[in-house]
């Protein structure tokens, strides 16, 4: 699953639905108005950051900047089959 995080807590909230609505992004996306999930549970240090976690909420691998096709599609395969993600 592909899920949007929005940092709402240090962007303004119409900003953050102009964002999606103007990619018209697919993917669910949801609102951190307080900092906690994006900087204290994933520690995003930085946009964009793509975080793959195991089914059982296991961080395993963090990605900093933008992805290529390809890096998703390897890292997402990866993620799926239980094997290490290989940047």
């Amino acid at each position: 699953m592909v899920l949007g995080l929005n940092q709402t807590f240090i962007d303004d909230l119409d900003a953050a639905r102009a964002f999606v609505d103007g990619l018209t992004l697919t993917f669910p996306n949801v609102r951190d108005d307080t900092g906690n999930t994006s900087e204290g549970l994933y520690q995003v240090m930085g946009l964009p950051t793509s975080v793959f976690v195991t089914a059982d909420g296991e961080i395993v691998h963090r990605q900093i900047g933008q992805m290529s096709d390809q890096q998703i599609d390897t890292f997402s395969r990866q993620l799926v089959t239980g094997e290490a993600i290989t940047p």
